[in-house]
């Protein structure tokens, strides 16, 4: 009976990716619509103790082709200990259109990055909002490519790729083959109208919509969630569209962790609000999907083990049918994005990513998890 259950579970998992390609290739030959007046736009970042990163980020802000005279950029430096305030204070000097919001202490019941995400946008004055990390560093025509997405008021919300990498190669690899997978996923959702994730590396909102669904209204408590829960709000609460910008201008790269303690954190923060999808207003898309993709992920640990147990190969179909819904899936996407797909780099994160979904989803909501070690 479980076989039959595992079985059918990957073969809805490989009809669902297929039809996910086939959205975006509709939505590719549908959606290029020309932006007629370009807005002025925000740029929205939340930084604590990132000395490191800081500087490499604001390079790449304001080397940005979007005239300069349409866009302001709003760090809000977190209770830094380091020198990222310095430096910021520094670059302001220099840059006219840069806003440091310094934040002292964090509210009770909201999570540090939420309120620090908050105190910008409210220092803001675009009509759109871009957001992206202080890690990250975007392309040159990121404000051009994501901001003309916006071509039209019935657009709330717009996601992109933001790619992880690593500075070894093996690591290298493996974090973009994930996190280049998970946004193919979740822009396969969005070209069937479908709101299952995005990320906040890379995401641009209508003022007026975040506005509308007040802001972090709900979800301020979470630690994490200040993408995908203001997604899910978007999606359940307003008639506006949400769309993905497919445009390799727009990607968005930033750097993986650096040590196994980081990933599993990471991993812990992004899984620590998964029940917490049921509880909240969520689509219910979202709500019947979370758990395809959970049973999906444990039929593919159990393949192996069970296979051995029981010398039965049936015990493999389930595995077979995820292997080639996803090998057909991100060779497609890596194709879209101008990105060279190895096949070798794809079977050893077919090994390792089901395990992680399993265990990190499992252990996600009940474990107590903190942004960047704070105790606020």
């Amino acid at each position: 009976m479980t076989i039959i259950i595992f079985t059918i579970v990957t073969f809805f998992y490989l009809a669902l990716l297929l039809w996910f390609k086939r959205g975006i290739q509709d939505y590719l030959n549908t959606n290029k619509q020309p932006v007629e007046d370009r807005p002025f736009v925000s740029v929205i970042v939340a930084a604590r103790n990132e000395e490191q990163n800081i500087e490499p980020l604001l390079h790449s802000l304001f080397q940005q082709t979007y005239p300069h005279h349409l866009y302001e950029v709003i760090i809000a430096n977190d209770r830094s200990t380091d020198d990222t305030l310095n430096i910021l204070k520094s670059a302001a000097k220099e840059y006219d259109h840069l806003e440091i919001v310094h934040i002292d202490e964090t509210p009770n019941g909201w999570a540090p990055k939420k309120w620090a995400l908050q105190s910008a946008i409210e220092a803001s004055q675009g009509t759109i909002l871009l957001f992206t990390d202080a890690d990250c560093a975007p392309a040159s025509t990121w404000i051009d490519s994501l901001t003309e997405k916006f071509y039209d008021e019935s657009i709330g919300l717009v996601s992109g790729f933001a790619p992880l990498t690593g500075k070894h190669a093996l690591l290298n690899e493996l974090y973009l083959l994930d996190s280049i997978s998970q946004d193919a996923f979740s822009a396969g959702g969005f070209s069937r109208h479908i709101s299952l994730s995005c990320t906040g590396r890379n995401m641009g909102i209508r003022k007026s919509v975040f506005d509308e669904v007040d802001g972090y209204g709900g979800i301020n408590r979470f630690i994490s969630g200040d993408d995908d829960l203001m997604l899910q709000k978007i999606a359940s609460l307003t008639e506006k569209k949400i769309l993905f910008n497919f445009d390799a201008g727009g990607i968005v790269y930033s750097n993986g962790p650096e040590t196994l303690k980081q990933f599993v954190f990471q991993k812990l923060r992004f899984a620590s609000k998964g029940l917490s999808y049921y509880g909240l207003q969520t689509t219910g898309s979202l709500k019947l999907i979370l758990p395809l993709l959970y049973i999906a992920s444990i039929s593919s640990v159990l393949a192996l083990p069970l296979y051995v147990l029981t010398g039965s190969p049936v015990w493999i179909i389930p595995w077979l049918i995820k292997f080639t819904a996803e090998l057909i899936y991100t060779r497609y996407i890596y194709k879209l994005i101008n990105m060279q797909w190895k096949l070798f780099w794809f079977m050893i994160m077919s090994l390792v990513h089901p395990l992680y979904v399993v265990i990190f989803g499992t252990l996600g909501p009940f474990i107590n998890i903190q942004w960047k070690n704070d105790d606020n």
